[in-house]
């Protein structure tokens, strides 16, 4: 078969083939569904090189619909203008990734399932219950000026009839996973051995260095894919206040395999970002082979974060040190998240006084 059918993170699937340049091509099919994706998969396909005119699908939106972009749209030229909103661009990263996961749907067709479905999305991928609550903040803040203040031209009535209920996001403690040493070992030799069997060799290469960066930085993956080689003096990359989450820029000492990395793209003149072939969709997309190829789990790009976090910790790092490193604010949030296995470490120095003590109890024997 030339073609694949991929669903995309917000679960609309698409299909993909090589045209015939050779170059890839991928074509939305505009639905959530699997079975119906296949069919339209292969008519797509089959279409493409019949040269035949791709008719519009029967679930393409009324354009008569008012949809979640734009309503963003909207807010954008209103309160969440830059000019009235200091926060606009962390509204604005929100925003898409909540376009991500909806779609570009019509607001009258978001019902309290498919927010009950985005809340648990969101947990599956680690967030804390505080990013989550605010993300449905902003999208109740849009539905509720949608069901309100926004008069529909055409029928003089609020474009959403009413607000559909919000699920109750609790302080549930957010998940973490760690990607052990063996399962890293594993990842990079999958990274190397798509590199010499895939037409995407050089991507893949790109990609491993971004992981090996991931787990030795223990920086956010935003923060990763907007660094230039002008952001490292020495063996010290800065993170400006302007590109973190809570504005505070802090610096981080880069590891000796990282030195390394870092003279391989001086070698290869590399000048602007250092992952400048990678972008949020294709890590994702990247990530997601490996991790099902190599059943990860349900380990996700951030747990990279939380396993250099727990590395340091397991090292008995002081916690206000792995706090400065992975940019909180507050210590405490450092300690809710990473334990610092207090049993294993019992029984290590328990382990110790032991054998201290058989030792000085066989030298009193002796001498004797």
């Amino acid at each position: 078969m030339g073609y694949e059918v991929k669903a995309r993170t917000n679960g609309i699937y698409f299909v993909e083939f090589a045209d015939e340049t050779g170059a890839r091509k991928r074509v939305s099919l505009g639905t959530r569904d699997p079975k119906a994706a296949e069919q339209l998969g292969r008519e797509k396909y089959i279409a493409h090189f019949r040269g035949e005119t791709e008719p519009t699908p029967a679930t393409t939106k009324d354009p008569k619909g008012f949809t979640l972009g734009d309503a963003f749209e909207k807010m954008k030229k209103g309160s969440w203008h830059p000019d009235n909103c200091s926060s606009w661009p962390t509204v604005w990263s929100d925003c898409k990734i909540l376009m991500a996961q909806l779609g570009d749907v019509e607001v009258s067709s978001i019902q309290a399932a498919d927010l009950q479905s985005l809340v648990e999305r969101f947990r599956t991928e680690g967030l804390a219950p505080g990013t989550i609550k605010k993300r449905l903040s902003r999208l109740r803040t849009v539905l509720l000026k949608c069901a309100t203040a926004w008069i529909n031209p055409k029928t003089k009535r609020p474009y959403l009839p009413y607000v559909p209920e919000f699920p109750v996001v609790g302080g549930v403690k957010p998940r973490k996973v760690e990607l052990t040493e063996a399962d890293e070992r594993r990842v990079y030799e999958y990274c190397d051995e798509k590199r010499s069997c895939t037409t995407r060799g050089q991507q893949w290469w790109l990609f491993k260095q971004f992981i090996m960066w991931q787990i030795d930085t223990g920086m956010r993956k935003s923060e990763t894919l907007g660094k230039t080689m002008a952001d490292i003096r020495g063996d010290v990359v800065i993170l400006r206040g302007d590109e973190t989450k809570n504005e505070d820029g802090r610096e981080i000492v880069l590891t000796t395999r990282l030195q390394r990395m870092v003279d391989v793209f001086r070698a290869m003149d590399v000048t602007g970002p250092m992952f400048a072939g990678l972008t949020n969709g294709k890590v994702f997309e990247m990530w997601d082979e490996v991790r099902r190829t190599l059943d990860l789990g349900n380990v996700v790009i951030h747990d990279l974060r939380h396993t250099r976090g727990q590395r340091l910790a397991d090292a008995d790092v002081p916690l206000e040190v792995i706090a400065d490193l992975l940019g909180h604010r507050d210590v405490s949030v450092t300690a809710s998240v990473y334990t610092f296995r207090k049993t294993e470490k019992l029984r290590k120095w328990t382990q110790f006084a032991e054998n201290v003590g058989a030792a000085e109890i066989k030298e009193q024997a002796n001498g004797h």
